[in-house]
């Protein structure tokens, strides 16, 4: 009874082993040629296979891939360590809507200016009826 016991665990081992080394063959990813960036074929994975972001597999894809650093450099510059700023908000005229449009009535005219032989510029300023030279840096009607 012992040496049956010792035959079919042996015979159990042995079978084990084959399962084990074919099962390594049967779970490799299938490869198969594509076009590279410089136009050479290259070896890929196979396109059913799911590559989960920041994970080990998209690592290895990143280091086995045919295209320059460069594509992946903006990638490699990001600290992971600090908290992402988020990037202010660009105002282009598709975002901006008109609201309304009015006249507004200004309470005085700029009539132009008068350049003195000395080079000092004066302003001449209407308002009410009444006009005013002024100076850089001064005032009129408080």
């Amino acid at each position: 009874m012992k040496g049956v016991s010792r035959i079919i665990a042996a015979a159990a081992f042995i079978i084990w082993l084959l399962v084990m080394w074919k099962s390594s063959s049967v779970f490799e990813p299938k490869q198969i040629p594509f076009q590279g960036e410089e136009g050479k074929e290259t070896p890929a994975v196979k396109e059913d296979t799911v590559v989960v972001p920041n994970s080990f597999l998209s690592a290895e894809a990143l280091l086995k891939s045919p295209y320059a650093i460069s594509r992946y450099q903006p990638l490699l510059d990001v600290n992971m360590f600090i908290k992402p700023e988020p990037l202010p908000e660009v105002f282009t005229p598709e975002k901006l809507a008109l609201i309304s449009v009015s006249a507004v009535p200004l309470p005085f005219m700029y009539n132009g200016f008068i350049e003195r032989s000395d080079g000092t510029t004066i302003g001449q300023i209407n308002w009410s009826g009444k006009t005013y030279f002024v100076k850089k840096g001064d005032k009129f009607k408080d």
